[in-house]
Formats: structure tokens, C-alpha cells, sequence
């Protein structure tokens, strides 16, 4: 069977019951940045990611694909509980109960599973799953591609939401995001740097979150605050109000940005966001049993 049948027969088996799973987690949690869409997200780019390891001869069984949409379905679901970076403890528990439940029968062994979810956000690669060099390893696969979602035009919205939604001052963001997402360029890299149509696509997404945060920086440092300045800082204070103040969609909020703004900068930056996010393959329609 080839992969791509691999993958549809995984899907058909767990798409559904993921995603039902994810959803009703942030039933009760406004929460868009790291919500069912993110997940879906990052399972997309697993996909990817597994189809082009394929090009070079390296396998995945029926077992190793289960796994891999498992994690990247759950590993965030601790965030419905806590926005904190221990959030994989609480992702874990809600895996550990969705295998009593479903029973996976490809999964005899669910204990690495469980471990690779709890450890996934070490952004400094310093536990014992991110040493390991085998490119299909679950922790590889899903830390890669949970980092690969933090680039791009999304990335950026979703490091604002975050960092934000933790208290962190407007002005101690850029350094804190820049630091962090060289950690995650970096260990992409190290990972899948040799996989070259892969890595260019998304170096340039990358480029695009780092150009922000470095705007982002430079206006602070020489503007000296945040208040009264169009560009990035405009474009956080817009996510504030009307993502996280008024808890609207990201897409919703977009739009009706949009029709209320005439800086440009800020007007290209939601139009790409709603590209981004309304962009999104659909293999299978996804609705509640």
C-alpha cells in the first residue's frame, strides 16, 4: 500500500473522532491560536512532511501513522486547561482517555505516545526524544511540525494570542518571540534541512514571522513604547481588542478589520491572514458523528 493510501485509510479510521475530540476540549475555551484549527493545521503539514520522507525511502507502517495523527490531534488539548508551558501534562491525560475509549488497535505500546505529547513544547530540544536522529521518530515529527505552524502570517497571530494571553508586556514580546523561533528554525534544520523543496517553503514563511517581530522590535527601541504606532504594533493591539477582548474569530475579526482600517500595512496583514487561515486542505468533510 502506498502512503497516500496509508494516509486516507488513517484518516477514514481517525479524522473524525480527532477532531471531535479536539473541538469538544475548547468547547468552553476561547482560545483560537492552539485550538482544533491548529491541530488540523499541523496535521496537514505532518502530512506533508511524511509524503516527502516517503521520496527518500523512508517508511511508515500503519502503526507509525496512527501514532502520528493521534499526537498531532491532542498534543495541545492540555491548553483547553491551562495556557501555561505544562499544558503537555494535561494533553497527555486527554489521550490517555481517548485510547481507553477508541482502543487503537495499532497501538500496543501507548506509553511513547504519551510521553512525546507531555514533552512536545521543550523549545529548548533538551529532553530525551529530541536527541534521537531517526527523522520518522513521533517527537520529531510532531515538534517539527507544531513548530512549523508558529511560521507564517498565522504564526505571528498565534505568538500575539499567546504571549499576550500569559501576561507578557507588549514590549518584552519581540525578543521573547525571536529567541524562540530561531530554537524552532534552528532544530527544523538540524532535523529536515536536507529536504530541500520542503525546508525553502517553509525558510520562507519563517522569514516572514522573524521580519514582523524584528519591525516589531525596532519600533520599540526607538520609538520607546507601543501607544499611537501603526505596523506591527497596531496589528497586536487589533488582535487584543477584538480576538481576545471580544473573543471573535480570527477570520471574523480579520474581515471587519479590514473594512475599518486605511493603513495599509495593517490591511495587508489581515488579508494575508485570512488567506492563510481559509486556505487549508480538506481531504474529508469534518463534522460531528
Amino acid at each position: 500500500m502506498n502512503v497516500l493510501s496509508q494516509l486516507q485509510k488513517v484518516e477514514k479510521s481517525w479524522l473524525i473522532p480527532l477532531y471531535t475530540t479536539c473541538q469538544n476540549a475548547f468547547s468552553q475555551t476561547h482560545l483560537p491560536s492552539h485550538n482544533e484549527d491548529h491541530h488540523y493545521r499541523v496535521w496537514i503539514i505532518a502530512k506533508e512532511l511524511i509524503k516527502q520522507l516517503e521520496k527518500q525511502a523512508i517508511t511508515f507502517s500503519q502503526a507509525d501513522l496512527t501514532k502520528i495523527i493521534i499526537a498531532t490531534f491532542l498534543h495541545d488539548t492540555g491548553m483547553s486547561v491551562t495556557i501555561d508551558r505544562t499544558h503537555g501534562k494535561e494533553s497527555r491525560k486527554i489521550c490517555k482517555k481517548f485510547i481507553e475509549e477508541y482502543q487503537p488497535e495499532d497501538i500496543n505500546n501507548p506509553q511513547e505516545l504519551l510521553d512525546v505529547i507531555e514533552n512536545h513544547d521543550d523549545k529548548k530540544y533538551q529532553n530525551k526524544f529530541a536527541k534521537i536522529k531517526n527523522p520518522k521518530h513521533l517527537f520529531k515529527i510532531l515538534s517539527v511540525c507544531d513548530d512549523l505552524d508558529a511560521f507564517g502570517l498565522t504564526g505571528i497571530y498565534r505568538y500575539i494570542e499567546i504571549y499576550l494571553l500569559r501576561g507578557i508586556p507588549v514590549k518584552d514580546i519581540a525578543p521573547m518571540v525571536l529567541k524562540n523561533l530561531t530554537g524552532r528554525m534552528n532544530y527544523f534544520t538540524e532535523s529536515f534541512g536536507h529536504i530541500e523543496t520542503f525546508y525553502k517553503k517553509h525558510i520562507k514563511r519563517f522569514d516572514l514571522t522573524r521580519a514582523f517581530f524584528t519591525g516589531l522590535n525596532n519600533r520599540i527601541i526607538h520609538k520607546n513604547g507601543t501607544n499611537g504606532l501603526s505596523g506591527p504594533p497596531d496589528v497586536i493591539n487589533l488582535i487584543n481588542h477584538h480576538v481576545i477582548v471580544k473573543k471573535m474569530p480570527p477570520v471574523e475579526a480579520s474581515k471587519f478589520i479590514i473594512r475599518n482600517t486605511t493603513d495599509e500595512y495593517v490591511k495587508n496583514y489581515f488579508r494575508g491572514l485570512v488567506s492563510e487561515l481559509s486556505s487549508r486542505e480538506v481531504d474529508y468533510i469534518i463534522t460531528s458523528p
